[in-house]
């Protein structure tokens, strides 16, 4: 994936920054996943 460009984004720039820290929280192991089996319960 790629950095995203705010000058090329017409996206609000809180969105992108909020996107952004999510992609770095993913990559540093900080998040939860859960199967698609136990999204229904």
């Amino acid at each position: 994936m790629s950095v995203i460009n705010e000058n090329d984004c017409y996206y609000n720039p809180d969105f992108v920054k909020l996107v952004e820290e999510g992609r770095e929280e993913y990559k540093r192991g900080e998040c939860n996943t859960i199967s698609i089996e136990d999204l229904w319960e």
